[in-house]
């Protein structure tokens, strides 16, 4: 019986402190994809002002967004020219792997928290044209601004919204 507890308790006290170990590398993943969003935010916003101080058109179009994200582009006064959406994530298309222990307790888990929906569980998708258009105001004074916030599965939703300038003037708000 001592063994079983001794080899019980080890256990334990690996997972934590596997726990403890690798939380500081997911937080410095979320904020490595923070900034990216921001670097691509302010390199579509500066192919956009080039456009337009060439003459062009204020599009979108010919710009590779990234993966998995919507872009949007919007005049001075807040109304949407424009809006692009990156082709579709190569990990998140990865996710049909079967992995048996995973499935199984996701199932459990479904499946309690069917019974009794908490308060957070109601559908309020967030769409993305309403969280980039929240940063818009912001925007417009002349910073990169970013939010960071939860979406409907608990995950980390980013919404970073960069001004497009021309002569000093902020002409538009590209938003991501």
């Amino acid at each position: 019986a001592r063994k079983i507890i001794i080899f019980n308790l080890m256990a334990i006290v690996i997972m934590v402190a596997g726990v403890l170990f690798l939380n500081p590398f997911r937080d410095s993943l979320v904020q490595g994809r923070e900034q990216a969003l921001v670097t691509e935010s302010r390199l579509v916003a500066q192919v956009v002002q080039a456009r337009t101080a060439a003459g062009g058109p204020a599009t979108l179009d010919g710009i590779g967004i990234g993966p998995g994200v919507d872009a949007f582009l919007f005049d001075a006064a807040g109304a949407r020219i424009d809006m692009a959406v990156g082709p579709a994530s190569e990990v998140l298309a990865d996710r049909n792997r079967p992995t048996i222990i995973s499935d199984f307790l996701t199932l459990v888990w479904d499946t309690v928290s069917a019974i009794k929906p908490s308060a957070s569980d109601k559908d309020t998708k967030a769409d993305p044209e309403t969280l980039a258009h929240a940063l818009f105001a912001r925007a417009q004074g002349g910073d990169t601004v970013v939010n960071t916030g939860r979406g409907p599965d608990g995950g980390a939703v980013f919404s970073v919204a960069t001004p497009v300038t021309n002569g000093g003037v902020v002409t538009g708000v590209v938003a991501l």
